[in-house]
């Protein structure tokens, strides 16, 4: 929850109007907030437990805590549910290279390459970058300031 929980720390400094919070590299922590996020799935596979009949659930009247696990969850799915759709909208090679990318920040090495386009693939991912700033800042998820030195740049 570190990248969730700096985020919620800094939008309570940020004014109304401001969606999210200022930084030098707000795209690269969205995309490193998502791909936690998808990193993370894990299928249910086979039977449930227990029977869908049994759903009986004690109160939650005094768990303060474990429901703001549960809202900074909420929050978190649904930032990464938006970046998701952003990405989907992309080229299959800007996919690629974002997923590349992705995977070698999570390591913290470059071991991972992009297997269709390896040549091209820092190209790529600016690219991708410059064609997701917009999507993201029109969903609010960074500045408009930021999409637009995206653009320029």
């Amino acid at each position: 929850m570190g990248m969730l929980g700096a985020w919620v720390r800094e939008a309570s400094k940020v004014q109304m109007g401001d969606s999210a919070p200022a930084g030098s590299d707000r795209i690269g922590d969205v995309l490193a907030e998502w791909y936690e996020y998808e990193d993370a799935f894990r299928p249910k596979l086979g039977y449930e437990r227990r029977s869908s009949s049994c759903n009986f659930q004690i109160s939650r009247q005094w768990d303060e805590s474990d429901h703001d696990d549960r809202v900074d969850d909420d929050l978190l799915a649904a930032r990464a549910r938006a970046v998701a759709e952003c990405i989907e909208k992309l080229d299959t090679r800007f996919r690629v290279a974002i997923q590349t990318e992705m995977h070698n920040r999570n390591v913290g090495r470059s071991v991972y390459r992009n297997p269709r386009n390896p040549e091209t693939q820092a190209a790529d991912f600016n690219a991708a970058l410059a064609i997701l700033a917009p999507m993201l800042a029109a969903r609010g998820l960074i500045e408009k300031k930021i999409a637009d030195k995206k653009k320029h740049a």
